[in-house]
């Protein structure tokens, strides 16, 4: 169906259009620093800086090396996550920009804008329909739960699946026009490319292989085997490389119980529907233990098999926008299989939505085009884009700031996870320590909620460090006793606090032997050797604290430690 009201038929005025709107709505994020995540991605990052970078970076894990000794690549291979195009992005401004935070906001605009031109133009290929395309990619360029992909650079690993998953779907609807073998190959390359970015778009293999079956030339093998065979290289090689770097994260259902699973679901489906009000993360231990959230997650999973099995068993044609109901469903589920992992790093997270928003909005689009006036469809679309735009822009702003003004202006605590909450009482304590000290309690009494003891853990060690910085050594002795006591094994950086915490006590000594062990134990891990530069700088053993920074800087090279270097050559005995 044509819409009249869209008698436009130029894409390059309408894709411009698209392109001018994205940037002007995530403009204010270029005016934000470095914030969470990326300073240790990138601010940071020994692999972003490092001058081999390209010698390696597809048989590296994704984040922080933890060292160059046996036992801390033992430990690092437990890593989870292989993004090898995520860090080249990143090397990749670092190239261009330095450390210059703008530069890498703006990739994070320009990569958004090319994936709503992609999904204007994927959708208007598929359904033949303007007014719905641009209808799609409008409201999925403004969704408001989309500022966390946008706005915050570590958010980028969304950005760049989604993009080379729809140069992907591109290649493939032309295949299944055509049947044509360039075109599935050039669609299994993008794949490929799309799992090197992250891992969670293996599951939309599934979309493809029921769309060549189903939209497929008929009566004809040779392509559809043709298809098969080229993906099937694409996904065995995204496994050898990721075997070489990382291990299979082991899951561990005695943490979260499987119902969180439909929990989930159900409150993702209904931000999806009422984006508004939204905090800068998810309480996730309010929504994993909502029966509301539950029931509403098994309801639309139980609608959607049933849906998909009624068209296969009566070998009836399935509604065009069947598959992309589908493709929105498996690419949520990896983000929530997170949630029974050994030590996740993140339960729910808005950037989760990124993707299955590509495929979620265009399928409610084009069915509201179907059975709308053009008229009140363009009307419906309009207040949806202004009431998005009320809500995504505070967000927008709010990443342009510095990391710790991010965390010190948060509002609406009550909105925010628990991670969220204890970074803000860790910049809010040297600002006003009896409100920091309130917000901390409750995570230090918590002993039964989801990941209870790593919140727990987490709020002692913001006491701690704390106390110990500020030279409030009473309070901190408290704080460490409840740590030991409560835990047998710490984090490195806890025993460094430690020895540091024992240096200031009197007892320089004792903590100087927890180093050097650490340094014996680790003789090549970045974290070790940072902090024992930090260490014997406190104890004003200066030679010492350069001798292990140069260490570093020719292990792990980057501006950070190279300007503390130059720093300690200038002045001996720097304050």
């Amino acid at each position: 169906m044509r819409h009249t009201l869209f008698s436009i038929k130029n894409p390059l005025i309408l894709g411009l259009f698209l392109i001018t709107f994205n940037v002007l709505l995530y403009l204010p994020a270029m005016k934000g620093d470095f914030i969470f995540d990326d300073i240790h991605l990138v601010k940071n990052s020994p692999i972003t800086q490092n001058p081999n970078f390209l010698n390696k970076f597809l048989w590296q894990a994704f984040g922080d090396p933890l060292g160059k000794d046996a036992r801390s690549q033992d430990l690092e291979k437990g890593m989870q996550y292989y993004r090898p195009l995520v860090s080249f992005s990143f090397w990749l401004d670092y190239k261009l920009w330095g450390l210059n935070a703008a530069g890498f906001h703006l990739t994070n605009m320009l990569l958004h804008s090319l994936n709503v031109l992609l999904l204007f133009l994927l959708v208007a290929r598929c359904f033949n329909d303007w007014l719905a395309a641009f209808a799609a990619a409008s409201l999925f360029a403004v969704f408001p739960t989309n500022f966390e992909n946008v706005a915050w650079i570590s958010g980028r690993t969304d950005l760049l699946a989604l993009l080379f998953l729809l140069l992907s779907a591109h290649c493939f609807f032309t295949f299944v026009r055509s049947g044509h073998k360039r075109d599935t190959v050039t669609a299994a390359l993008f794949f490929f490319l799309a799992l090197l970015s992250k891992e969670a778009v293996i599951l939309s293999l599934l979309v493809y292989i029921y769309a060549a079956l189903i939209y497929g030339e008929k009566g004809s093998l040779h392509p559809k085997i043709y298809f098969l065979l080229t993906f099937s290289i694409a996904v065995m090689l995204f496994f050898l490389f990721r075997s070489s770097a990382v291990e299979v994260p082991r899951v561990n259902f005695s943490i979260i119980p499987p119902a969180a699973l439909f929990s989930g679901i159900g409150f993702y489906l209904s931000r999806g529907l009422f984006p508004f009000f939204l905090g800068f993360s998810i309480p996730d231990e309010k929504v994993l233990h909502a029966p509301g959230y539950f029931l509403f997650g098994i309801g639309f999973c139980l609608f959607l098999g049933g849906a998909v099995v009624y068209f296969l068993v009566k070998k009836k044609s399935p509604p065009v926008y069947l598959p992309w109901g589908m493709l929105s469903f498996l690419l949520l589920l990896p983000s929530l299989f997170i949630l029974f992992f050994e030590n996740p790093v993140s339960l729910l997270a808005w950037r989760f939505m990124y993707l299955p928003l590509a495929a979620a909005v265009p399928m409610l689009a084009v069915f509201l085009a179907r059975r709308m006036r053009p008229f009140f469809y363009g009307l419906l679309v309009t207040i949806l884009l202004a009431t998005f735009a009320i809500e995504l822009l505070p967000h927008v702003r709010h990443y342009g700031q510095s990391d710790r003004a991010f965390w010190l202006n948060l509002r609406h605590l009550e909105r925010e996870s628990r991670l969220f909450r204890l970074n803000h009482a860790a910049n809010l304590i040297s600002v006003n320590e009896q409100k920091a000290a309130a917000l901390l309690e409750p995570f230090i009494a918590d002993r039964t909620s989801f990941m209870a003891d790593f919140f727990n853990r987490r709020a002692l060690e913001i006491g701690a460090f704390h106390f110990t910085a500020s030279n409030d050594l009473k309070k901190a002795q408290y704080y460490f006793d409840v740590l030991f006591s409560r835990y047998a094994e710490q984090p490195l950086n806890v025993y460094f606090q430690y020895a540091v915490f024992l240096a200031k006590s009197g007892n320089r000594e004792k903590g100087r032997e927890i180093v050097m062990y650490y340094l014996r134990v680790f003789p090549e891990n970045h974290e070790v050797l940072l902090h024992a530069a930090d260490f014997y700088l406190l104890i004003r053993d200066y030679s010492r604290a350069l001798q292990i920074l140069q260490k570093d800087f020719r292990l792990f090279p980057t501006n950070f430690v190279q300007e503390r270097i130059g720093k300690l050559q200038s002045s001996p005995a720097p304050d």
